[in-house]
């Protein structure tokens, strides 16, 4: 990846040496620079996990969301006036971008659990994304996200030893229950995927998005049941994430709903998008570990701590009331 790096620290006029690792993965390097006193994210992508086709409709929806008033990372051109660099390896391609490091900071999981006009801000800001983004056109059918069940399809047929076959059957059977579900543009577009507390940043009252790697075509429901998800203390014992999570949603939801309409019937459906993302995460950090639990740390460890035996018996990560 270095060679990548270097010539994508060229094509965005950015010195080598003064970039910062954020963090270093298979599929990814992203890293922070100061530019001009400004800061600044630069992320690459290896091809093997997004296209440069994908690439360019992530950025698209960015500049179009930041069009509409939603407050985002935008992403800047580089030296030769392009948004989206491909360099060329041996092997593939990487992608290069680069982003206007959002203002503030993140909150702590403290925060979001004391301050519920934090939770209904973020509902809010949720609600205006998905009301904007009711009218969005991809550039092209060749530039566009995928739709949910194409990433679902994908973690459906990752190989799991025995031990995790009834895991990969409940799965299967959560993807037959979303594939019969209605689609229409009051309910259903596209969506961020990865909403939560870490991918926000708040400064003076406002809140900034960004990391739309996971961006997708699916219900409205969808994205905020993965808010839902990722706000749930998990070293809370299961009643109190009971409780919270039935603060979270009741503020959150109010937020929401101040930009954003969703019938009753969508609402309902919020612990069964919640499950799905959750056997969703189980079977690939299970994968990308090979099933060697040991190794992992944070909150990955605590999520996949006993989540084998919960999932089977059908113990839900906070049980809503809705």
């Amino acid at each position: 990846m270095k060679k990548a790096l270097v010539e994508a620290c060229n094509k965005f006029g950015i010195c080598f040496n003064k970039v910062n690792v954020i963090l270093q993965s298979q599929h990814h390097f992203i890293g922070s620079y100061i530019k001009n006193g400004e800061q600044f994210i630069l992320r690459l992508t290896n091809e093997s996990h997004r296209s440069l086709e994908m690439i360019k409709a992530e950025i698209n929806w960015i500049h179009y969301l930041f069009q509409t008033g939603i407050s985002v990372s935008c992403p800047i051109p580089s030296q030769s006036g392009q948004f989206v660099e491909k360099i060329e390896l041996e092997n593939g391609y990487v992608t290069a971008v680069s982003f206007i490091k959002a203002v503030g900071r993140s909150l702590t999981e403290e925060e979001l659990y004391q301050n519920d006009d934090l939770i209904s801000e973020m509902g809010r800001f949720m609600g205006k994304m998905h009301t904007a983004t009711k009218g969005y056109n991809p550039i092209s059918n060749d530039a566009k996200r995928p739709q949910w069940f194409e990433e679902a399809e994908n973690v459906a047929t990752i190989c799991l030893p025995e031990s995790e076959t009834e895991i990969i059957h409940e799965y299967n059977r959560l993807n037959q229950i979303l594939s019969k579900l209605p689609i229409s543009s009051e309910s259903y577009g596209l969506v961020h995927m990865d909403f939560h507390y870490n991918n926000l940043f708040f400064d003076g009252g406002k809140f900034t998005i960004f990391d739309f790697d996971a961006c997708r075509y699916s219900w409205f429901v969808n994205d905020i049941a993965v808010a839902l998800f990722y706000a749930i203390p998990l070293h809370m014992k299961f009643d109190e994430r009971k409780v919270f999570g039935q603060r979270f949603i009741k503020k959150f939801l109010e937020g929401y709903q101040k930009e954003n309409h969703l019938d009753n019937e969508w609402i309902k459906s919020i612990p069964t998008f919640a499950r799905h993302r959750e056997i969703g995460r189980y079977i690939k950090i299970y994968h990308s570990f090979g099933g060697n639990l040991e190794l992992l740390t944070g909150w990955t460890k605590d999520f996949m701590n006993n989540r084998n035996k919960q999932i089977v018996e059908n113990t839900p990560i906070v049980d809503l009331e809705i």
